[in-house]
């Protein structure tokens, strides 16, 4: 993860020079999180794991944006609380919901057109666990995943308004846990969300 930040920071040095505006500052907002379940083989007791509700996440960190003409690059550092749930289909037809919850860091990189006030941009996440997603989950919670992310943005002066889709390149685990029993299965998050920024710095 350190290479990783710091690559993203030695990214924001490398165009500092021919870069029109680099910009420096906050954001923050609220997700809203699914998680899909694939590929569950089922037995006598838990027939199946479905998709439960959505929830609602939230996000915070840090963006450097270069703006090199009507291109630009966005990395960003984010505290994201991840909130899901999965709803297991028993064989004797009662059901179960079963919570994902965990803290994780992120490091998107979003490539980018502003047409006017207007942002059009998509790009790679990393992502990096920094809490445990609760007993169901734990046996194979992978702890570093990849994603990606696609949206539109307007700037307001020296605030930012995003919408953006984030969706899984790989899985958050591999098996899931019912009653004593661990089921292979391709668990992966997906999320809706919406940031606001803050532009602290500017320098031409």
């Amino acid at each position: 993860m350190k290479k990783i930040v710091l690559g993203t920071f030695l990214l924001l040095a490398a165009f500092q020079l021919d870069a029109q505006i680099l910009e420096f500052g906050l954001r923050g907002g609220a997700n809203l999180q699914g998680v899909n379940v694939k590929e569950f083989d089922g037995d006598q007791t838990v027939e199946d794991v479905k998709s439960g509700d959505r929830k609602v996440g939230f996000h915070a960190g840090a963006y450097g944006r270069i703006k090199l003409t009507t291109f630009f690059i966005q990395p960003e550092l984010l505290y994201t609380n991840v909130s899901g749930e999965v709803e297991t289909q028993n064989a004797d037809g009662s059901s179960k919901t079963l919570d994902l919850n965990f803290s994780r860091l992120d490091v998107p990189i979003i490539l980018g057109v502003a047409l006017g006030p207007v942002r059009l941009g998509v790009g790679p996440v990393a992502t990096f666990a920094i809490s445990k997603p609760g007993d169901a989950f734990d046996r194979s919670f992978n702890e570093a995943s990849f994603d990606f992310q696609a949206g539109v943005g307007v700037d307001l002066g020296k605030l930012s308004v995003d919408v953006r889709y984030e969706g899984p390149f790989s899985s958050t685990a591999e098996s899931v846990t019912i009653g004593g029993t661990t089921y292979t299965t391709d668990t992966r998050i997906n999320q809706i969300m919406l940031g606001v920024g803050l532009a602290l710095f500017e320098s031409n």
